[in-house]
């Protein structure tokens, strides 16, 4: 710069999904296995750089570059330029740049077909097919003949942004075949429900999060507990303790994290529970069989990335299976006629109207959703702006409609103009609902980026009305939590995170007066283990994890926990790592029933559930007290 200043681009890494030094785990920015809904998992082929193309992504990548050619690099219009990247208006964004695009033609501005044809040349390689070239041609011409050539030139540079072949390098030979789109079910105004996955990524030390107290059967299950964890245990003192009703557990008194009070009073009011020693399991499994390998067991066991995709799928040996949250929106939305239906009796219809949302980017759990043979993507919200909108979409809205009409033979460029119409409608319509919905609750904000996620799912939740929403479901995500060091001080700060976030999200939904009809179901990828490596704990494998909703039949804890604590008891695999007594078949299955998943769309949403006995699986009565309504 010439006054001496650094040209900065701050926050990249959350506007467009990339920047360098900024990748967001140790296994970098993509997954090597994903599949995005669409032409490309039809093929049955992968693109892990496909997970950029969520709306926040793609939108904040689109809003960043129209802003380059229009207002040059600064922060106008969601450009990429710093917070301080504006030093004047932006009713004249190109007077206060960093710097400007200063590309001219050298073609005769008056020439529209020579214009096109020298930018498609130099923005995709000629490859620009007939029908595009004729929308960013009559664009152009209308704009030199309104405003001149500068502003005809940065029209067409605009519409070159939203083609496909400007962001995909094969070639772009349109069908006669226009897109298809699920049309969503109708709402018939049924009573709402919504289930809230919370992830904990990174392997939660849950052990630490529901610990063995006092009044136990036999052995003193907290000694135990303090001799097996060592320098990681918390104090008996230190824990807030709950009742557990007498001959459920082995101890009638555990206590709750500290940092977790608000889940305690859930839990003390009845709207709680914990679900003890769960994990991911092909079948029931001894010590002997896992050692002796005679029975199968999840593949890669240990490692997160393949176990967070076998907590959120339910299919730990199938790379490729959907997700849990999506085969339920599939269900949801498969249903074919009710039996009266099909005898001519009545208008009942049995699909709901469903959505997806994440507040966590791409993830297993909503894939694999399919409306009418057509897959779907969730609804992928920013956590602390919500619904990314393009701006100045109306501008824009018929030409990205043309440009991105047909289906391409490329399923790669086929891909491209899905998400550019698709996001772009799709998140221009939502945004017009909930650009008027506010929450009266104030949410934690700044680290704490759980309370701002679920401050999106409750704004979600007030629309439903306006939205028709009869069924939602919701992936939000506390990261951070592989703690092989700093075990206390981590867990400390993580669980105070969630509970802080728990509290607001709660009061605001029992304010709206829909508390009855949400149920969240904290999950991990797995436990840890119950020693100590001397600065924390390492990966494991069964944990505990936890229910709460309006709905649920707190105040006890179920499944099984533990007997002993003992490092050598029957139930470890070495350090402490516990075989889980409870799968997650056993959590879901009681979900999938409150939520209105019929019994013969189990084995569908729950591949593996024939594969458990009722040991190893819960009741929707265990969960919600009893038949949903």
């Amino acid at each position: 710069m010439a006054d001496g200043r650094e040209v900065m681009m701050l926050d990249l890494e959350t506007r467009i999904g990339m920047r360098p030094y900024a990748a967001p785990s140790v296994f970098n920015f993509y997954l090597p296995e994903y599949q995005p809904a669409g032409a490309i998992a039809a093929a049955n082929l992968y693109s892990p750089e496909a997970m950029l193309g969520t709306a926040p992504l793609w939108i904040g990548l689109l809003n960043g570059l129209t802003s380059l050619v229009s207002n040059g690099l600064n922060a106008c219009d969601e450009g990429f330029g710093g917070f301080d990247s504006v030093r004047g208006s932006c009713e004249d964004g190109t007077a206060t740049a960093n710097g400007l695009l200063t590309f001219t033609p050298r073609a005769d501005a008056a020439d529209a077909d020579a214009v096109i044809d020298e930018l498609a040349l130099l923005l995709t390689h000629g490859r620009l097919n007939a029908e595009g070239r004729q929308v960013i041609r009559e664009a152009y011409a209308a704009r030199h003949a309104a405003s001149g050539p500068t502003a005809a030139l940065q029209a067409a540079q605009r519409l070159f942004l939203l083609t496909a072949e400007f962001h995909t390098s094969n070639d772009n030979a349109l069908l006669a075949v226009n897109r298809l789109s699920a049309e969503a079910q109708p709402s018939l105004g049924r009573p709402y429900k919504a289930i809230v996955l919370l992830y904990m990524q990174g392997g939660a030390d849950t052990f630490n999060l529901l610990v063995p107290h006092s009044e136990c059967d036999g052995p003193d299950l907290y000694a135990e507990y303090a001799a097996a964890r060592g320098r990681a245990a918390l104090s008996k003192a230190s824990l807030l303790t709950i009742d557990v009703p007498t001959g459920t557990q082995p101890c009638s008194k555990f206590g709750i994290h500290s940092s977790m009070p608000y889940l305690k009073s859930l839990y003390d009011g009845g709207d709680a529970i914990f679900e003890a020693n769960v994990g991911v399991l092909v079948g029931p499994i001894t010590q002997a069989e896992y050692t002796e390998q005679t029975k199968p067991r999840p593949r890669a066991l240990f490692a997160h990335n393949i176990q967070q995709m076998a907590t959120q799928s339910l299919q730990p040996n199938n790379p490729t299976a959907g997700g849990v949250l999506g085969r339920i929106l599939t269900a949801l939305d498969a249903r074919g006629p009710s039996p009266a239906q099909l005898q001519g009796e009545g208008e009942e219809q049995r699909r709901y109207r469903t959505a997806g949302y994440s507040l966590a980017g791409v993830s297993k759990a909503l894939d694999g959703w399919e409306r009418d043979g057509v897959g779907k993507g969730p609804e992928i919200l920013d956590v602390n702006n919500g619904v990314i909108r393009m701006q100045k979409y109306d501008e824009v809205a018929d030409d990205v409609a043309r440009l991105n009409k047909n289906v391409s033979s490329s399923i790669y460029a086929t891909t491209a103009g899905e998400w550019t119409s698709g996001l772009l409608s799709s998140s221009e319509a939502l945004s017009l609902v909930l650009d008027n919905v506010s929450v009266t609750q104030t949410f934690p904000s700044g680290e704490n980026s759980l309370g701002q996620a679920l401050k999106q799912v409750a704004r979600v939740i007030k629309a439903r009305e306006a939205l028709g929403a009869e069924r939602d479901v919701f992936l939000v995500e506390q990261r951070k939590f592989d703690s092989h060091s700093d075990l206390l001080a981590t867990t400390n700060e993580l669980y105070g995170f969630i509970d802080e976030s728990l509290a607001a999200f709660v009061e605001e939904l029992k304010g709206q007066g829909v508390w009855d009809s949400v149920v969240v179901q904290a999950a991990s990828e797995f436990g840890r283990t119950l020693s100590s490596n001397g600065m924390g704990t390492d990966h494991g494998w069964g944990g505990n994890a936890w229910t709460i909703g309006g709905a649920v039949a707190g105040g006890r804890v179920v499944g099984t926990f533990p007997p002993t604590m003992d490092l050598d008891s029957e139930l470890t695999v070495g350090r402490g790592r516990l075989i889980p007594t409870t799968a997650w078949e056993g959590i879901w299955r009681p979900l999938c029933q409150w939520f209105g998943v019929e019994e013969e769309e189990l084995p569908t949403v729950l591949p593996n559930l024939a594969s458990f006995p009722e040991s190893h699986l819960l009741s929707e009565e265990d969960m919600f007290g009893g038949a949903a309504e």
